[in-house]
């Protein structure tokens, strides 16, 4: 995940350069090429995905206790796993840029099996929704865990209320439901992996999962 993630940081970084030396030099008719070229690079949905993986990885690694994952999620391991900040998720999720080009394989020869603008379009959806999932997972149990301290009764409770929402929302897909018929993956393999929470959701982790948030809830929402 580093090295993938070091791509997108590096680009960021470097045509951010590359822009402000242009209006040094008065190149002036390539800045905006650059400029487009640093937003979809920022803006994609893979990097994102990239970096919520890259953090859920350091936080299977580091947190075998409970004093573990108070400390990774509260501390500065969550800020340097996590290569990205935000405050509003629904706003950041609308601004994921689709860059993957599927019209030819890794070897750059065409691909076999036609590919429709509809699987594209819900590929993108649901690679966008389980990204939004997976972080309101995570601030989730970073609220809860700092309850004692930051984070107030109200604040975990909706943080809470978000993540069965969204497991709500998963079940009523477009994309779930085409998935689930089809019985394979909406994009062949030349694209980047999909995320792989459609089959948790539908297996009985999933299940367990969701009687887990249901349980929590119930314990924020008893007074006392």
């Amino acid at each position: 995940f580093r090295i993938a993630l070091r791509f997108y940081i590096t680009c960021n970084k470097e045509t951010s350069d590359y822009v402000t030396n242009a209006y040094k030099n008065g190149i002036f008719h390539k800045i905006i090429e650059m400029i487009d070229l640093r937003d979809r690079i920022s803006q994609s949905y893979v990097f994102y995905s990239l970096g919520i993986d890259s953090l859920i990885q350091d936080f299977l690694h580091d947190a075998n206790s409970m004093k573990q994952v108070r400390e990774f999620l509260t501390g500065d391991k969550y800020r340097t796993s996590l290569p990205y900040t935000f405050n509003d998720l629904e706003g950041l999720c609308a601004t994921f840029k689709d860059n993957r080009d599927l019209d030819v394989f890794d070897d750059w020869s065409p691909i076999d099996q036609k590919i429709t603008k509809d699987e594209i379009r819900l590929s993108f959806e649901l690679e966008t929704f389980w990204i939004k999932l997976r972080l309101s997972i995570v601030q989730c149990l970073k609220d809860l865990v700092s309850m004692e301290t930051t984070t107030t009764r109200d604040s975990a409770v909706v943080s809470v209320k978000k993540v069965r929402k969204l497991l709500e929302e998963a079940e009523k897909l477009e994309g779930i439901d085409y998935l689930r018929r089809k019985k394979c993956p909406l994009i062949p393999i030349q694209s980047p992996p999909p995320c792989q929470m459609e089959l948790f959701l539908r297996e009985k982790h999933g299940v367990l999962f969701q009687q887990t948030v249901d349980i929590v809830l119930k314990v924020l929402d008893t007074p006392g």
